[in-house]
């Protein structure tokens, strides 16, 4: 599995890393959500936002976290901080069937309510 991009965090802190084959894992290796389409869902199934150039957004369109190139509307961004080492990733847990998409609005160039690390 190739890593395709690295999320931070709203204070530039690198949280999760999205894989080739779309999960998001952390830097441990653990598997915390996967992607169908642009939709990132948890491991219950549950939709928990979007991710597209580069943003992961929340439902209401409110950035949680920003990879290595993004575009489109955002926020001020920091810098990013120093990626740790990447531990094994770990076998991945079976895909529930997700639920279906919910509405999204259009993006909003804040910061979500909502701190990335709580989003998975």
């Amino acid at each position: 599995m190739k890593e395709i991009d690295v999320i931070c965090n709203r204070t530039g802190g690198p949280i999760y890393r999205v894989l080739d084959d779309g999960r998001i894992v952390d830097f441990s290796g653990r598997s915390r959500g996967w992607l169908r389409g642009r939709y990132i869902h948890d491991y219950q199934g549950a939709q928990r936002g979007s991710y597209e150039a580069g943003l992961f957004r929340m439902d209401d369109g409110a950035v949680a976290g920003y990879g290595e190139n993004p575009t489109g509307a955002h926020p001020a961004l920091p810098t990013r901080s120093v990626k740790p080492p990447a531990g094994s990733v770990e076998p991945e847990p079976p895909r529930p069937v997700p639920a279906v998409a919910a509405t999204t609005t259009a993006p909003a160039p804040v910061w979500s309510t909502t701190p990335l690390e709580d989003m998975l």
